[in-house]
């Protein structure tokens, strides 16, 4: 059962949650302000771009589980589902047969540029001599190989159409392996280097390019966080356990329980509260 979203057994624990919520907002709000950096387009215009920084939410969500010593988490998880990332972290507590799970997450794009580096310049330049280096071999290879092919099979089979030769060819394997290695050497070593060096500059733009980040400073909700929208994620939900059985929350719930529950919860409060000035 989500606390705070339906009205239940769970209704006192709505105030600190709230609480929670209403602090987690201020931190995060504070946390995504936008600052403009100067980045390069895949034209080599130079223009500024908005993110912000991802260090430290990471750095709050560890330091929020590290003050919870009996809570339990896997720590700080990083999603990146193409172009949309999520950060969040995940953690429970056990109070007699009851489990209390919290969620917090931030969700935002990410939007790829250069740097500003002459070599990216520079890189695309020799990108661009070596491609129209290569589809001219590589127009005069194709020549020259259909010429070797079709000589070889008119030697074999003497004067077919165009159509009954090649069928005999891909029929013949030994044939196709042979011509194959023949039109290979005639490709030769020159091809074979550009598209080596064509990796490489490929490569090398990659390592050049930088991420930034974009959300909104809001909270947001399971639903919309499953659509891919901007914003953050605040939740808290209570499970009841008999034996090892997961089992719907009994309509009353013992006041001693629910104390613990909200002992529990003001924890994670003040676990929020150093960051909202750091």
């Amino acid at each position: 059962m989500r606390i705070g979203v339906s009205t239940g057994p769970l209704d006192e624990l709505s105030g600190i949650v709230e609480d929670i919520s209403a602090t987690y907002n201020t931190i995060m709000s504070n946390r995504v302000t936008m600052t403009k950096v100067p980045v390069m387009l895949g034209d080599a215009t130079v223009t500024e771009q908005s993110t912000f920084d991802l260090a430290p939410i990471e750095q709050i969500f560890a330091g929020v589980i590290g003050r919870l010593p009996r809570w339990s988490s896997d720590g700080v998880t990083t999603t990146n589902n193409e172009d949309i990332r999520r950060i969040f972290v995940k953690f429970s507590t056990m109070v007699g047969n009851y489990i209390i799970s919290a969620h917090l997450s931030i969700q935002f794009h990410v939007l790829l540029y250069y740097k500003l580096d002459q070599r990216v310049i520079d890189c695309q330049l020799e990108l661009s001599r070596i491609i129209d280096k290569t589809k001219s071999h590589e127009s005069e290879f194709a020549k020259i190989s259909d010429k070797i092919i079709a000589d070889k099979l008119i030697s074999m089979y003497g004067e077919l159409q165009p159509q009954e030769l090649f069928e005999k060819m891909y029929q013949n394997d030994e044939l196709r392996r042979d011509l194959e290695d023949k039109t290979d050497d005639i490709r030769g070593s020159n091809i074979r280097q550009l598209d080596e060096q064509k990796a490489k500059l490929f490569n090398e733009l990659d390592s050049l390019l930088i991420e930034t980040y974009q959300t909104t400073p809001t909270m947001i909700d399971d639903a919309r966080l499953v659509t891919g929208e901007e914003g953050y994620l605040c939740s808290f939900d209570v499970e009841y356990m008999k034996g090892k059985v997961r089992q719907s929350i009994p309509n009353k719930i013992s006041s001693r329980i629910i104390t613990q529950m909200q002992t529990e919860l003001q924890d994670v409060h003040k676990a929020l509260l150093p960051h909202i000035s750091t």
